[in-house]
């Protein structure tokens, strides 16, 4: 007698990746509020974040790797953001907005490369030296993105 196997299904380990990484960016993105209630502490983290970084990532839908530079200039409740990444020179704007029913603050950071709409949503955290560092899902705010990009923002050197 012969004993028939049972057809075992196997989910390839990137679909998992994938469905967890949009799980998760869908879950920050429905859970934003709007603006932090307390205006004191959206005060001072826009002065903490205020700054120059070095940034690394990776655009979004399986798209390449990329490095550059970013800053951030306080411009009331708001950020002016100056990408320069591969030698193009992009401007947006960001602001901090409260995320999940406990307001956990995050920067929602906005701008236009080659003719289509990107937002990145920022955790806020910092380093050894109590320096800011920025890390984010980057996503298409009026179409649906497929997988979502990386991206880290690295404070530049401050001791010049």
């Amino acid at each position: 007698m012969q004993i028939k196997r049972r057809r075992q299904n196997h989910i390839k380990p990137s679909l998992i990746i994938y469905a967890v990484s949009w799980f998760l960016l869908l879950s920050s993105v429905a859970f934003a509020t709007g603006p932090l209630k307390d205006r004191d502490r959206e005060d001072s983290l826009l002065g903490f974040i205020t700054g120059s970084y070095e940034v690394i990532g990776k655009r979004p839908d399986g798209g390449g790797t990329y490095q550059g530079t970013m800053t951030l200039v306080r411009k009331g409740r708001e950020l002016v953001i100056t990408r320069t990444i591969e030698g193009r020179k992009i401007t947006g704007t960001a602001k901090i907005i409260a995320a999940t029913s406990d307001e956990i603050p995050v920067l929602q950071a906005d701008f236009t490369e080659r003719n289509q709409k990107h937002r990145i949503i920022y955790m806020i955290g910092s380093d050894l030296d109590n320096f800011a560092r920025l890390t984010g899902k980057v996503f298409f705010p009026d179409r649906e993105t497929k997988i979502p990009g990386l991206e880290a923002l690295f404070i530049q050197d401050v001791s010049d």
